[in-house]
């Protein structure tokens, strides 16, 4: 805590293997690597008068000025650049997440186990050149459903939770869900907005792998996953197309649950991907659209293998213009 506290410019802070109970949150300023000796030997957790407040969750995830930063095991100074943490375990359970950042630029984070969190592994607000990559997030957040002491809101937590990612790369990541209740599910990815961020080898097996709703998005690439839940990108009416011409290119992914795609979106591109779903299974379409408002599209969804599409490829509720479909080889068990 004092060297983090005390640190200036570049430095670099070493910790031993060994298990330490924070009373408090670390706060790294800019500049500052934190590195412990490896995943499972060095490991941070809270001190039992160190938790999160429960009442606060979920977070508002429109309203900034209300989110509750004080839950998180470790904070970056707000608008600090050039930060990185790697080789650590980072666990809770008594708080909102692992790590929170605010404005920040330039965040390496590498070869982390974060585990056991509230709400969210990562949680960050308009970050650019973040770095996502080897780590493991396990049970890193959960879902605060409405009707339940404590639990108001029904919103999700992710393992990453970003909103307002721009230029950057989530990779060689693995997110494991392995609690039973339905209630404690979380996202492997989520986000609101991201702009020239790739997203590429990881295995996410949590009930959505990625969600990136609502906001307009442009250039995600999403790229060589395994999914085993859903990629959800809808946007009402199916959203603009930016100038690049791309909101997002999802190619060479393999997905495993008949709802591959939660949709719509204009601008987008689906191709190379293997859609393999359990033939006991199909009452699921593979790309599924609930809202009734026209589409202006377009869409190529081509050169994809689809093995049992389930009940159907494409459903959409409302009219969507500018939709090509090629070269994609199903076989229907």
């Amino acid at each position: 805590i004092k060297a983090v506290s005390e640190a200036s410019g570049e430095t670099i802070i070493e910790i031993a293997a060994g298990t330490f109970q924070l009373p408090g949150q670390l706060v790294i300023k800019k500049g500052t690597t934190l590195k412990g000796a490896g995943m499972e030997k060095t490991i941070l957790t809270n001190a039992s008068n160190f938790n999160g407040n429960p009442a606060t969750l979920p977070d508002p995830e429109q309203n900034f000025k209300k989110f509750d930063r004080s839950g998180y095991l470790i904070q970056f100074e707000e608008n600090a650049s050039d930060i990185t943490i790697s080789d650590l375990t980072l666990t809770g359970p008594n708080l909102h997440g692992a790590i929170f950042g605010w404005g920040n630029q330039k965040i390496h984070l590498h070869h982390l186990k974060i585990a056991d969190f509230m709400y969210s592994g990562f949680r960050s607000y308009d970050t650019r050149e973040l770095k996502v990559h080897d780590c493991i997030f396990i049970d890193a957040g959960q879902r605060w459903e409405k009707g339940k002491p404590g639990l108001e809101g029904g919103i999700t937590g992710g393992g990453i939770f970003t909103f307002w990612l721009k230029d950057s790369e989530i990779y060689h990541n693995r997110f494991l869900d392995t609690r039973p209740e339905p209630n404690l599910h979380y996202y492997g990815i989520k986000g609101r907005q991201a702009k020239r961020v790739r997203i590429h080898h990881n295995t996410i097996e949590t009930n959505f792998s990625i969600e990136f709703a609502f906001e307009n998005d442009e250039d995600v690439e999403i790229d060589h996953n395994i999914c085993q839940g859903t990629i959800s990108i809808p946007k009402h009416g199916g959203g603009p197309v930016p100038t690049s011409g791309s909101t997002f290119h999802i190619h060479h992914n393999y997905f495993r649950n008949g709802y591959s795609i939660e949709y719509m979106r204009n601008g987008a591109q689906i191709h190379h991907n293997l859609f393999d779903f359990d033939a006991q299974k199909d009452g699921s379409n593979l790309i599924s659209e609930f809202g009734n408002v026209p589409a202006k599209g377009p869409t190529e969804f081509h050169n994809n293998l689809i093995n049992n599409p389930g009940r159907g490829v494409i459903w959409m509720n409302a009219p969507y213009a500018g939709l090509t479909f090629r070269n994609n080889h199903i076989i229907a068990r």
